[in-house]
This record gives structure tokens, sequence and C-alpha cells, in this order.
């Protein structure tokens, strides 16, 4: 580095070249150039960001379409006359007339839950049938089914371990 006495700021040789031999005019070009494409993919990523903000508004739109299509069916599976949860064996045992067509979900019977450790196993696997994260791919009817039911079960489960203790 020296420094240029006439200007009084540091320069190297290779920029006094450059300056010279006409550097400065494809620095600029090669300064519009990075400036164009940072403008192209800015507006790139605002495109993405609106189609993914019109996404998620369809995504929320849809799933309030299947809430008020189907919140009464679930209600009436979930919550007896008084508005309180049904009690885990009820709920396990009637899932398969909740749930959607080609969920994983093995029909069981009142008698099948009679033991404690039973009704544990039953609701595990069905924590894993309904779990929400599980089913972000399906339709909006069967993520607002598995959300609801999952949230069924897991209430009425945890008044279970509490009436067992």
């Amino acid at each position: 580095m020296k420094i240029d006495e006439d200007d009084d700021f540091c320069t190297s040789d290779v920029s006094k070249e450059q300056s010279k031999g006409g550097g400065d005019v494809l620095l600029f070009l090669d300064e519009s150039k990075g400036i164009e494409q940072e403008e192209e993919e800015k507006e790139k990523e605002e495109s993405d960001y609106k189609r993914s903000l019109a996404a998620e508004r369809k995504r929320a739109e849809d799933l309030d379409g299947a809430r008020r299509d189907l919140e009464g069916r679930v209600v009436a599976w979930a919550k007896d006359s008084s508005g309180n949860t049904r009690n885990i064996r009820n709920l396990l045992s009637t899932l398969h007339t909740i749930l959607w067509e080609g969920c994983k979900w093995k029909e069981l019977s009142i008698g099948d839950l009679i033991e404690e450790r039973k009704v544990k196993l039953a609701w595990r696997k069905a924590v894993v049938v309904v779990a929400p994260d599980k089913n972000l791919k399906e339709p909006p009817e069967v993520q607002y089914i598995a959300r609801s039911v999952f949230e069924a079960i897991n209430e009425s489960f945890s008044t279970f371990n509490s009436d067992e203790k």
C-alpha cells in the first residue's frame, strides 16, 4: 500500500493501474450486474413468499371448511350429553366410526379394553394413527379429524390416568 499524497488516502498499486486503464468502468459494469441479480433474487423471494402466504391462507380456509362440516360428528363422538369427554375405553372402542377410510386402525371392542395395560397400549397405537404431524399431507377433512381425535383421546386418557392412581 502507498499513501497517495494528492488525495490523502491509501490506495494499492493495482487499483491505481486499473483506474488508469478503464478498470473502473468494468468494475461499475460488474457491480451493476450484481445489483440486477440481487434485485431479481429479491423479486423471486418476494414472489415465493406471496405464493406461500396464499397457499397457507388456502390451507386455513380448507381446514375451516372441514371443521364446519365435521365438527358436529366429532363432538358427538367425543363428548357425552353433558359436554364432558367420554371415557377412554368408550372412545377407543368407537374410534373406527370416526376415522377416515384407509387409516391403520384395527377395531377394538370394550372387552379388548378391560385391562389397564391394554387400554394404555391401544391409546398409544391410536395416538400414532391420529398424530396431527403425521397427517399433514392428507386432505383437510382428515387433518381436522386427526387433530380433534388426538385432542379428545389425550384428554380422556389424562383423566383415565388420574383416576387410576
